[in-house]
C-alpha cells in the first residue's frame, strides 16, 4: 500500500477469503463500481468497501487482516472436525487387523499389531516386487497416523536389504516422523549385530535424517 501525491491510497486488492483478485471496489456513498485487478489498480480513496466477484464476499478496507485470521481459524477448525471423522470411520470400520507377515530368505518378517502395541519389521528384504510388499504395510500405517496410541515404539532389526528396500524403510521412518510432529510419543529403534559396521552405520544415516526420537540397540549373535 503506498499513498499518492493527491493524499489517496493505491492498493493491491485480493480477496481475503478466497484469494480471487475479480475484486468490484465501491466508493462509500457511491453505487457505481469500477473492476480492479491485483495488478492494475489505480489510487483509490481509502474509505471504500469491496466485493468479490468469485465468491460473492465484501469487506471493508482495514478489514482484511481480521477476516484472513478468522478465515485461518475456520479452515483449522474444518480440517480438526475432518480428522475426527477419519478417525471414527477408521475405529468403526475393521481398519486394524493385524498384519502378521513370515519372513523368508527374500522378504521380512512384519509385525503391525496396534492392540498388542507390537511395531516390527525385521530379517532380510529383497523382495522381488518392492512396491507390492511394501504398499499395503504404508496404508496400515496410513490409518495408524490417524488414530495412534499414545507411544509408539516401532522396531527395526533387519539382517539384509537392498537398496529399493532402503527406500521404502526411510518412507516409514519419515511416516512415524510425521506422527511424532503431530505431538504424539514416537520411538524408532534401529537394532543391529554389535560386530556389523556396516548395519550401524547405515542406522546412523536414518538417524540423520529422520527428525524424531531415534535409538540405536546393538546385540550380540553370541
Amino acid at each position: 500500500m503506498t499513498k499518492t501525491e493527491d493524499n489517496m491510497i493505491e492498493l493491491s486488492v485480493v480477496c481475503p477469503y478466497c484469494g480471487a483478485s475479480d475484486i468490484t471496489q465501491t466508493h462509500i456513498g457511491n453505487k457505481a463500481g469500477q473492476p480492479l485487478h491485483s495488478d492494475e489498480i489505480g489510487p483509490i480513496d481509502i474509505d471504500v468497501n469491496f466485493f468479490c466477484n468469485n465468491c460473492g464476499r465484501s469487506w471493508s478496507h482495514g478489514e482484511e487482516d481480521e477476516i484472513r485470521q478468522r478465515v485461518v481459524q475456520q479452515r483449522l477448525e474444518e480440517k480438526r472436525q475432518a480428522q475426527e471423522q477419519r478417525r471414527q470411520e477408521i475405529l468403526s470400520g475393521g481398519r486394524f487387523d493385524p498384519i502378521r507377515i513370515e519372513g523368508s530368505v527374500d522378504h521380512p518378517t512384519v509385525v503391525l499389531d496396534r492392540d498388542l502395541k507390537r511395531f516390527e519389521i525385521s530379517g532380510r528384504s529383497l523382495p522381488e516386487d518392492v512396491m507390492l510388499f511394501y504398499t499395503p504395510i504404508f496404508e496400515w500405517l496410513r490409518y495408524y497416523q490417524a488414530v495412534p496410541l499414545e507411544r509408539t515404539v516401532f522396531d527395526f532389526k533387519l539382517e539384509y536389504y537392498n537398496t529399493s528396500s532402503s527406500n521404502r524403510i526411510l518412507d516409514i521412518m519419515l511416516l512415524l516422523e510425521d506422527i511424532y510432529n503431530e505431538g504424539h510419543d514416537v520411538l524408532i529403534r534401529w537394532h543391529y549385530p554389535d560386530d556389523n559396521e556396516d548395519l550401524e552405520e547405515r542406522g546412523e544415516e536414518y538417524a540423520d535424517l529422520v527428525k524424531a526420537p531415534f535409538e540405536m540397540v546393538p546385540y550380540s549373535l553370541d
